[in-house]
């Protein structure tokens, strides 16, 4: 969206646009990495980053020739229409993907503690991991409406 209007500026307005838009965009991407840090296991990380990298660049397989179009066809609104057509496919992606089944889930909590298989943290290792030392992970606990409000 920071581009829509960057058809009426000059250069140093584009500039300001441009570097508003890779603040947007580093404002989604370390985020991202840093969910896939936390929240994927060592072993399977590569595998992680190798499918995010892939699935993102995937697009501008799309965008390069989209823009290519837009601009041949449209040479003076061609980021108008670019912005225009980013925002109808984050609004149609939200409609469609829009986490309802999230809405009924209770409060939880995400936090950091000693690694145990106590009745309270029960999970699994894959057959390759090996744990040598005690360890921190993050673990969701479920909270009731009652222990919520407390």
């Amino acid at each position: 969206m920071a581009l829509l209007p960057a058809n009426r500026v000059d250069l140093s307005g584009l500039l300001l646009l441009w570097a508003i838009a890779g603040i947007g965009q580093t404002l989604v991407n370390v985020p991202t990495q840093t969910l896939i840090a936390d929240r994927v296991a060592v072993e399977v990380q590569g595998r992680v980053y190798g499918a995010h990298f892939a699935w993102s660049h995937l697009w501008w397989g799309f965008s390069y020739p989209l823009a290519g179009l837009l601009v041949s066809h449209f040479p003076t609104q061609n980021f108008f229409y670019s912005s225009l057509m980013g925002f109808v496919l984050l609004a149609i992606v939200c409609l469609a993907f829009k986490p309802n089944h999230l809405i009924h889930l209770n409060s939880g909590l995400w936090h950091k503690h000693l690694h145990t298989h106590d009745e309270h943290h029960k999970h699994s290792h894959s057959p390759s991991t090996i744990i040598q030392n005690s360890h921190n992970h993050l673990h969701f606990h479920h909270v009731t409406q009652q222990e919520f409000s407390h």
